[in-house]
């Protein structure tokens, strides 16, 4: 049995950064009022994970999000269907290596929240 877990990080972005892309998006897209940018993980898991052990996962791959939910409309940008990323077999090798047996895979993505 397979489970996908699906975590809310932190920011993807510095704010200077994010300040920079939502100026470019303006001038395509007057109407912006805010964007912001934050990571999700997806974790395969062939086993569940007990609570202690999911609270060190998310602080192994920096699963904290703010308290504030974004608002606007959300597009999701991951790797595409049937690809691994370089960065996904590094996060996996890091999380087995630290003891997390279960993880079949790590993947991260960013979520957009565009306000119109």
């Amino acid at each position: 049995m397979h489970e996908v877990l699906k975590l809310r990080g932190a920011a993807a972005f510095s704010a200077t950064r994010l300040a920079r892309l939502t100026q470019n998006v303006q001038a395509v897209l007057p109407k912006l009022k805010g964007l912001a940018a934050e990571h999700w993980y997806f974790v395969e898991l062939n086993a569940p994970l007990a609570a202690a052990d999911l609270e060190r996962l998310k602080d192994l791959i920096g699963a904290h999000p703010s308290d504030k939910v974004p608002a606007g409309t959300l597009k999701l940008v991951t790797p595409r269907l049937g690809t691994i990323s370089p960065w996904s077999s590094k996060a996996t090798e890091i999380a087995r290596q630290c003891g997390f047996a279960s993880v079949t895979r790590i993947e991260r993505g960013t979520a957009f929240h565009i306000d119109t």
